[in-house]
Parts: structure tokens; C-alpha cells; sequence
């Protein structure tokens, strides 16, 4: 019966063991890529959105801040700073693929 139970353990063990080194990264990389993908989405239609309403030269500072509110109000924790830095990334890159449409930025 001794043997039973260490075996039983020793599977448990293992199993656990599989389950935080393979399994609970793989669903935080999956979580975390899905989550990048509704970040960029996000920022495009802000991006998009920016340039619509802001028809005058040199607004690049209104913009931004339009677009980080905007992000704000649709739950986006721009105020993270990996999250801020993401979305600034996101931005620049959006805005330069609308300046040179035929050199594409984002894939």
C-alpha cells in the first residue's frame, strides 16, 4: 500500500510540475498575444480616428493625447508603462504606415 501511495504522489508531483513550467506560461503567452492584438486593434481605430478629426498641421501632440484618452475610456491601461510603451510603439507605427502608405509598417 506504501508503494501505491508514493507512486500516486510522485505522479502528482509530476503532473503539477508540467502544469507550471509548460502549461501556465503557454496560456499567459496565448492571454498575452491576444491581448496585444486588442491593444493594436485599439490603436489603429484611435490612429485613424486622430487624423479624422484633427485636419490641422503640427497637432501631433493633440492627437497623441486624443488617442491615449480614447484608449483610457475603451479600459486600455495606458498609464502602465510596459502598456504605455507598447502603445507609443503601436502610434508611431500607425501614423508612419498613414504618411507612407506604400511601405507597410505593421504586418
Amino acid at each position: 500500500m506504501t508503494n501505491t501511495t508514493e507512486i500516486v504522489l510522485a505522479v502528482i508531483g509530476l503532473l503539477s510540475a508540467v502544469v507550471t513550467g509548460v502549461l501556465v506560461p503557454l496560456i499567459r503567452s496565448k492571454t498575452s498575444a491576444e491581448k496585444q492584438a486588442e491593444i493594436a486593434k485599439w490603436v489603429n481605430i484611435a490612429v485613424s480616428a486622430a487624423e479624422q478629426i484633427f485636419t490641422e498641421t503640427k497637432a501631433g501632440k493633440e492627437k497623441k493625447e486624443w488617442v491615449l484618452n480614447f484608449l483610457r475610456e475603451s479600459g486600455i491601461n495606458v498609464d502602465d508603462g510596459r502598456i504605455y510603451e507598447q502603445v507609443n510603439a503601436l502610434i508611431e507605427a500607425f501614423v508612419a504606415e498613414m504618411n507612407h502608405p506604400n511601405v507597410t509598417v505593421m504586418a
